[in-house]
């Protein structure tokens, strides 16, 4: 799934936690790094989209069995 798949409020969230992560690396090293910035988005994305997956996943143990 493509960043731009997720829902809107999910791709916001991301942006936010991105942007506060960011924010923690550059205090503690003063330089952000190209590489850091695209480790921090990738893994950040694919934890939104596990998160979003998992939410449409259907009930285990509802009546239907």
């Amino acid at each position: 799934m493509k960043f731009e798949e997720l829902s809107e409020q999910s791709q916001e969230k991301a942006r936010e936690v991105l942007a506060e992560l960011l924010r923690i690396k550059y205090q503690q090293v003063f330089v952000l790094d190209d590489d850091v910035v695209t480790f921090l988005a990738h893994k950040i994305r694919k934890a939104f989209v596990e998160l979003e997956s998992e939410e449409k996943l259907p009930e285990f143990g509802s009546s239907d069995t």
